[in-house]
């Protein structure tokens, strides 16, 4: 080993020594277990201690004065042993060495440091690391690596009480979603608008369509986009919503467990109708809410009022985009315009739009919709530029070609990829 490495290693053990001697000052300080702990160890060190300095056990003074500086200075450093180990944490130090095998360090050489390993629930775990120079953005983009030398699922990354300090929620790395899991009507959400769409290592993945009206929804053939709207179609019709489904390609053929139960849009004429409906809908709710002192249906509906929440689901936006002939474009062009002012005005009035896309490009996917759409779901896609297309990256490039295996990106940051519920109509 170099001289300079052999410092660095230096460097860096002292940093961790010090960085566990203080989170047992912490632990101390705040958790009653471990606080009980150190004052039974100063009273018996004091005991101790006592005993040993009393000054008949000593034939001269000076025997006895060195040996009050003696077991003071003992008793001392095993106070601070006793600290440090109220600070050691299980796998903190493997964690610090798995940083500094792939370089996870901040400029000065210092890795994060595990203060504190708490079981939330199942084999999840919440991870506290103090975290010098590397906030929480850098560990955001660098999920991948600290995966692959943690061996974990990091399923979220946030700040902690502290702007140094980083707590991630993982599962461990072994464990494996089921290929396929049922929907069961006990799933269902009790809360207003939530949708639960299926599974990750966490527990259950939802979305709330109350706080984020407009998804996308994309997926290449036979990966279950289309089984995913219908998910999400049963779920909003149990909840009351009036439900529209725009299906120009299949004429509504894969939904054949809801037909009767929603308004189906199978040509242009019918679908522009519509939309001018919805807007009509929309302005007439405008005018609801302002003569009533509420500002969106959520206010209203605290009043007493039972005003159903209106939700088009589109599978597939690329049939109603793109035309082949310059008839079907100007419809084309006027559905796309139609939609975007639903989509810009409508959240208030209780109005979302669900985009399903199997041919995802940009003609496919105008940047006016993404812009509007901050939900991005999507399993499978065939390459790196579909991927882009849907998430501006090619992660959905990436994911195994598992059918009703999805990736969510809902904008907190961290990606959440589950198994979907599958719907199967027993009727």
């Amino acid at each position: 080993m170099t001289p300079d490495k052999e410092m660095l290693r230096r460097k860096t053990e002292r940093h961790y020594m010090l960085v566990v001697f203080l989170n047992g000052v912490k632990n101390i300080r705040y958790d009653r277990r471990k606080r009980t702990i150190f004052l039974s160890a100063v009273l018996a060190v004091l005991l101790v201690t006592a005993w040993l300095c009393q000054p008949g056990r000593y034939m001269l003074p000076i025997l006895w004065q060195v040996a009050v500086i003696g077991y003071s200075a003992a008793a001392l450093a095993f106070l601070a042993a006793v600290t440090y180990w109220l600070g050691r944490v299980p796998h903190a130090r493997q964690y610090y060495e798995d940083f500094l095998r792939i370089g996870w360090a901040n400029s000065a050489g210092e890795p994060p440091v595990l203060t504190e390993y708490r079981e939330i629930r199942d084999k999840l775990v919440e991870l506290h690391f103090y975290s010098k120079g590397l906030p929480r953005a850098e560990w955001e983009e660098n999920k991948a690596r600290l995966e692959t030398a943690l061996n974990l699922y990091i399923l979220e990354i946030r700040e902690g009480a502290s702007r140094r300090e980083v707590v991630l929620l993982c599962a461990p790395g072994d464990v494996s979603l089921p290929t396929k899991i049922l929907w069961k009507q006990e799933y269902l959400s009790v809360k207003d608008f939530e949708l639960v769409l299926g599974e990750d290592p966490a527990g259950q993945v939802t979305i709330d369509l109350a706080k984020i009206p407009h998804l996308i929804c994309a997926g290449c053939t036979g990966m279950g986009k289309s089984q995913m709207l219908l998910l999400m179609i049963v779920q909003s019709l149990e909840k009351g919503a009036d439900v529209f489904l725009a299906d120009l390609a299949k004429q509504g053929t894969d939904y054949a467990a809801v037909r009767d139960k929603v308004r189906l849009l199978l040509d242009y004429p019918d679908l522009l109708a519509t939309l001018d409906e919805i807007g009509a809908e929309m302005d007439a709710r405008r005018a609801l809410f302002l003569a009533s002192g509420c500002s969106n249906i959520v206010e209203y509906n605290m009043q007493g009022h039972d005003m159903r929440r209106i939700i088009l689901f589109i599978d597939e936006t690329a049939a109603l985009l793109n035309g082949s002939s310059k008839e079907r474009k100007v419809l084309a062009s006027q559905t796309l315009e139609k939609l975007i002012d639903l989509a810009r005005l409508g959240r208030f009035a209780g109005i979302s739009l669900v985009f399903g896309n199997q041919r995802t490009s940009v003609q496919n996917l105008p940047g006016d919709i993404k812009t509007l759409c901050d939900l991005r779901l999507s399993a499978k896609l065939p390459d790196t530029a579909s991927s882009m297309c849907v998430l501006d990256d090619g992660s959905a490039a990436t994911l195994p070609a598992i059918a009703g295996r999805f990736l969510l990106r809902d904008g907190t940051g961290i990606d959440k990829i589950f198994q979907a519920y599958y719907y199967a109509d027993r009727d």
